[in-house]
This record gives C-alpha cells, sequence and structure tokens, in this order.
C-alpha cells in the first residue's frame, strides 16, 4: 500500500491500496492544512478504478478450403464489461455478408471465401484501458484444380454407367 498523507488533526494515516483489490477515494486538501497534513471535510468517495484488460489466449491462425467456415476467438480478462472489435489489416471490419461477431469475443465467417484471406487482431476494451491481440492469419485456400478434375471424372464415369 502507498501512504498518501496524513489527517489533520489527530496525526492518523490516510493510506491509497491497490487498483485491483481496494478503493481509491477523492479529496481535496484544505489550504489550511499544515505541510503533510491533509484536512477532510465530510465523507471520502469511493472511486471505481477498472483493471485493464488483459488478453489470455489470443486468436490462432487459420488454414481452411475456400467455402468452408471458420472463425477466431480471443479470451480475455479485465474490470466490467469488455468490448470487442475485430480488425483485418489494422482496420475495424463490421458485420455483413458472410463475416459476424466483429464486436464479440468470437469472429465467424460462414463460408469463407478468398478475399477473407489476411491478418486479423482484435482490440478488448474496458474502463480501465485497452489490449491489441497478436495478428492471427486467415489463409483461404482455393480447392486445388487436380481435386476438381478428380471429382469430374468421377461423375463422367458414373453417368456413362
Amino acid at each position: 500500500m502507498s501512504r498518501l498523507a496524513r489527517t489533520s488533526p489527530s496525526g492518523s494515516c490516510l493510506y491509497g491500496a491497490s487498483t485491483s483489490t481496494a478503493n481509491w477515494y477523492v479529496f481535496q486538501r484544505s489550504t489550511s492544512a499544515t505541510p503533510n497534513e491533509l484536512e477532510i471535510s465530510g465523507s471520502l468517495t469511493p472511486v471505481v478504478v477498472a483493471a485493464p484488460p488483459v488478453i489470455t489466449a489470443p486468436p490462432s491462425p487459420t488454414n481452411v478450403f475456400v467455402g468452408k467456415n471458420a472463425g477466431f476467438s480471443v479470451t480475455a480478462t479485465g474490470s466490467g464489461t469488455l468490448n470487442y472489435q475485430w480488425r483485418k489489416g489494422g482496420v475495424a471490419i463490421a458485420d455483413g455478408g458472410a463475416i459476424s461477431g466483429t464486436q464479440t469475443n468470437v469472429l465467424n465467417f460462414t463460408p469463407t471465401v478468398t478475399n477473407h484471406t489476411g491478418n486479423y487482431s482484435v482490440i478488448v476494451t474496458n474502463l480501465g484501458g485497452s489490449v491489441t491481440s497478436s495478428a492471427a492469419l486467415l489463409n483461404v485456400v482455393p480447392i486445388p484444380s487436380l481435386l476438381l478434375l478428380h471429382q469430374f471424372r468421377c461423375w463422367t464415369r458414373l453417368e456413362r454407367g
């Protein structure tokens, strides 16, 4: 704990506390107080100090064939409500089309298309501050033409009998 000041006239100590364990208090030093002393009129008002968010599990890189579903998730801790904003290449993205969850801890692509390929990160915020995750690559791979050729040959053989 850190010492803030001594109160006047009794000389008892007023202590602050770690933001993770207790409240801080708002007070005003009286001009009539002597140095190292503090006169407080009325009661102290506790101020809630929010712990900033911490990312405990960042998004992981993902490879997926075009047309398949994919997604990223992040796990974070912190005081109060956590807010999320997913980004692609450092630019905020919005829900729409095949993309959903841009303001949640889970970002989904249903289904993927090749232009979804890129580096994705998320900013997590609360009253205590913000933190940005490391970027994770979503690699949307086109279906190899050899596989398509094989599927076509199987289909034509079945059709011919």
